[in-house]
């Protein structure tokens, strides 16, 4: 498990606010996500650009905020690149041809519509990028005290709740996973 703030992948730091990353290489896919925590499959990802790297990370950190939604997931992970400075055109290609390969299944759409749906978000988001503040969408930046309630809304994995109820205290890599209802152990999915 690799505490939060501590990982780098291709020599840039990542973060997905203070969840920690478990890497597994023997994990089912490029990356999850699970209460509290994210995994990467460092077999996986190893022969991947660094744009695809870090879309997967920040894919599956966007569900630690927006929940199980892939297409919010995507779209989270596309507006983390262009706020941080990792996702220009050529790096959209390259995830765009990473993803485009992808059939879909019941809850990931294909591959190909994926892509479109984060292609159109990375010019409209690019776009903005570049305008001055006073022409962008709403006429400048959002006040802090909004940004702020936004922020606390929809967080579907938050334990806060549920671990300040008295009398329970779980071992500290104990997370509460409201999918299966029971606390799962982090340190299960570190084990390679």
């Amino acid at each position: 498990m690799v505490p939060q703030g501590s990982l780098k992948l291709d020599g840039r730091s990542v973060n997905c606010g203070k969840r920690p990353t478990v890497l597994n290489s023997n994990f089912d896919s490029w990356g999850g996500a699970f209460p509290g925590f994210v995994i990467l499959n460092t077999k996986k990802i190893s022969g991947l650009s660094t744009a695809v790297k870090l879309y997967i990370y920040s894919h599956e950190c966007g569900h630690q905020f927006e929940g199980p939604d892939e297409t919010k997931a995507d779209l989270f992970a596309i507006r983390r690149g262009v706020k941080w400075g990792w996702l220009d055109a050529v790096g959209m290609e390259e995830i765009c041809t990473f993803i485009s390969t992808l059939k879909g299944d019941a809850v990931h759409p294909p591959g190909p519509q994926r892509c479109e749906t984060m292609r159109n978000y990375y010019q409209a988001a690019d776009r903005e990028r570049h305008q001055p503040v006073g022409e962008r969408a709403g006429g400048g930046a959002e006040p802090r005290s909004r940004r702020l309630r936004r922020s606390r809304r929809n967080r579907p994995f938050s334990n806060r709740t549920l671990l300040s109820s008295p009398g329970l205290s779980p071992p500290s890599t104990s997370l509460y996973c409201r999918y299966f209802r029971k606390f799962v152990d982090a340190r299960d999915f570190a084990r390679a």
